[in-house]
């Protein structure tokens, strides 16, 4: 009988144990996956080539998602970041240099107790970046503007395919911009600040150390005769604020 009555009394405190547990573990989620949008400049020396200066490279940065990342935490302290980003800058009037980047991070955690839901943070990670120069046709075949291009292919016969006359001005002078993939290191910070147990607002600051080679040529022969080539490497040194949402399961 006695060890019947200790059962009794003992069961609601394990019961309430229990709930204390379970509510625990709702709380903390361990996987959440987000998305930001961003607003960023290139943080390092911005001449290209030619007449493609400092003041005349424009980041674009766009309204719709340009980063989603994916985050798993041990516990409330520490992770693992998985991200993927978007970059375009126009460079003047020759072409667009666009990259993505993949990063695979580190991230320590802090929630604030005086704070509910608030969770500052801190990340830093490998990222490998893929440019690309894409250079508008007038400037690849050796116009001297765009006008003079536009002008030229006013005067394009019916029966004549459009790259083939784009080739004929100026017996197929060619410029072509080709980057190599690079490895680079980023770092940042940001809030987690939840709105519900599965739902935050996510402000991040970010910069992201790395340069590309890149090897520019100039040919004749419909680009196989080159007969002027200069190698270069240049700054692809961001720095970007976003802001964004993320889900935790």
């Amino acid at each position: 009988m006695l060890l019947t009555l200790a059962l009794a009394l003992c069961a609601p405190q394990a019961m309430a144990a229990q709930q204390d547990d379970d509510k625990s573990d709702e709380l903390f989620k361990h996987f959440s996956i987000g998305v930001r949008i961003k607003a960023w400049e290139l943080s390092g020396d911005k001449a290209f080539v030619g007449t493609i200066l400092d003041n005349t490279v424009d980041e674009k940065s766009y309204w719709y998602p340009t980063n989603v990342n994916a985050q798993y935490l041990f516990n409330d302290y520490f992770g693992l970041v998985l991200e993927w980003d978007y970059y375009e800058a126009k460079m003047e009037k020759d072409g667009h240099l666009k990259w993505q980047g993949l990063t695979a991070g580190v991230t320590a955690r802090y929630p604030i107790d005086i704070l509910k839901g608030v969770v500052p943070y801190a990340v830093a990670g490998v990222v490998y970046v893929n440019p690309q120069f894409e250079e508008e046709n007038w400037w690849r075949y050796g116009y001297p503007n765009s006008g003079t291009y536009e002008s030229w292919m006013a005067q394009r016969p019916a029966d004549v395919d459009p790259y083939e006359w784009m080739a004929q001005y100026r017996g197929g002078y060619h410029r072509n911009m080709k980057t190599e993939d690079t490895f680079g290191f980023t770092y940042g910070v940001g809030v987690d600040i939840f709105l519900t147990d599965s739902l935050a607002l996510n402000l991040d600051i970010r910069w992201v150390q790395a340069e590309t080679n890149v090897d520019y040529t100039l040919a004749f022969n419909n680009g196989r005769d080159v007969f002027r080539s200069r190698q270069f490497t240049y700054d692809l040194d961001t720095f970007a604020g976003g802001i964004g949402l993320r889900w935790y399961f």
